[in-house]
């Protein structure tokens, strides 16, 4: 508490680049000692810290990086220490990713609304510059690259078109698959589907776990067992919506880091899903998760590489301009 009063939300710039000497503003130190000869640069960024360059990238992408950047110093940096100590992201920052084109918009198809990208390397650059700006913690890959597939391949023309809207507008969706009891072994779920007597849709009861936006997600993909005996191959994916009576946020998370992001357990209490909401074919959810989950581990490690060069271009700044025992570190 001491150090955000003082701070307040300037404390992630401190350590930026030509901004940090050894002490931290406002802390009641005394100016730091001169910095000797030969001491070291202290403006490494993230693209400069390494040596190896990289070609992957085309000028249409480096123009797409700025843009990104440009939008993430005006609408999310001011504001990232307020969601860290929210442990969320609020809905407004989401909608306006979306509008700007950088959350779920970039891979919406032209004739549905969005800017229809197919080139995943935008959306790593979306998850570069994230790290980059130091506001990892807002988890926008996580509907980009880990929940939007499923609404953009496996979905029918009707439920597109009923949350389509929902999402062109940035709505926060997450995917519900690990549970307390089995963790991520996805061909024992507990989490149970029982069919209505009427056919129209099914009595979902579980509990899902580790779910990252669990808390403001308006619709959730989740996991559940239709047919127990069949294994794998009786694994369904239902969409549930954020309103749905039984279904809450049971438990928010605190975490190590990644602070914005909320991780939770999910609470689906007899909740009654519409067989409008299956998402594909019955039976073939652990298929459908199976052919997305590469891309979301790539997305992954493309972050945490990103946070990685970040991490080395603020040690090595700081290290090179930090004046102790009449050298620097």
């Amino acid at each position: 508490k001491e150090f955000l009063a003082v701070h307040s939300e300037e404390y992630l710039p401190a350590f930026a680049p030509k901004a940090f000497r050894g002490i931290i503003a406002g802390s009641g130190a005394g100016p730091p000692p001169p910095r000797p000869p030969g001491a070291g640069p202290v403006d490494f960024n993230s693209h400069s810290v390494l040596a190896l360059a990289r070609d992957v990238y085309g000028p249409e992408h480096e123009a797409f990086r700025k843009g990104v950047r440009a939008f993430l110093h005006q609408h999310v940096v001011p504001k990232y220490a307020k969601f860290e100590r929210m442990g969320m992201v609020d809905a407004d920052t989401y909608a306006k990713m979306a509008a700007a084109g950088y959350y779920l918009t970039l891979n919406i198809p032209q004739e549905l609304g969005g800017r229809g990208l197919r080139d995943w390397r935008y959306n790593a650059i979306v998850c570069e510059e994230l790290e980059y700006c130091d506001c990892g913690g807002f988890f926008a890959n996580l509907g980009n690259d880990m929940v939007l597939s499923y609404f953009l391949d496996s979905c029918t023309a009707e439920q597109r078109s009923r949350w389509m809207p929902m999402l062109l507008r940035g709505a926060p969706i997450a995917v519900a698959m690990s549970e307390p009891e089995v963790g991520s072994d996805l061909g024992r779920l507990a989490c149970r589907a029982e069919p209505l007597l009427d056919g129209s849709g099914w009595l979902v009861t579980g509990r899902k776990m580790w779910i990252s936006a669990g808390a403001v997600a308006e619709l959730v993909v989740v996991a559940c067992a239709t047919d127990p005996a069949r294994g794998a191959r009786g694994i369904t994916l239902l969409v549930v919506e954020r309103d749905m009576a039984g279904f809450s946020c049971a438990k928010r998370f605190g975490k190590l880091g990644k602070l914005a992001s909320d991780t939770c357990l999910l609470t689906v209490d007899r909740v009654r899903v519409p067989r409008a909401n299956l998402v594909g074919q019955e039976g073939e959810g652990f298929a459908y998760m199976m052919g997305h989950l590469p891309k979301e581990r790539l997305s992954i490690a493309v972050g945490s590489a990103a946070a990685a060069r970040r991490a080395l271009a603020l040690a090595t700044n700081y290290t090179n301009g930090r004046a102790a025992f009449g050298g620097v570190l």
